[in-house]
């Protein structure tokens, strides 16, 4: 299994294992995805965390480890809740 595919199964199952995430997950993705439709309270711009992703990595396409989304959906779900 490639690197890649084997560090996006680890992530899902990191966040599927904590429904407190799911919601939270539901919206980032969809904001770094871009879909019509999406929050509009953006946490991090999509550009920026692309940038970041590799900037962290030192790599044109990094892998994340799962601890690293379940730390960031923690923090932006905290973020939110303070914002809001």
């Amino acid at each position: 299994m490639p690197v890649r595919t084997r560090s996006i199964l680890q992530v899902l199952c990191a966040v599927a294992s904590r429904p407190r995430l799911w919601l939270q997950a539901i919206r980032s993705a969809r904001h770094i995805i871009g879909q019509p439709g999406a929050s509009e309270f953006a946490l991090i711009p999509a550009d920026y965390l692309r940038f970041r992703l590799e900037t962290v990595s030192g790599g044109s396409s990094p892998d994340v480890s799962a601890t690293d989304v379940v730390d960031w959906l923690k923090w932006a779900r905290r973020f939110r809740r303070v914002v809001e």
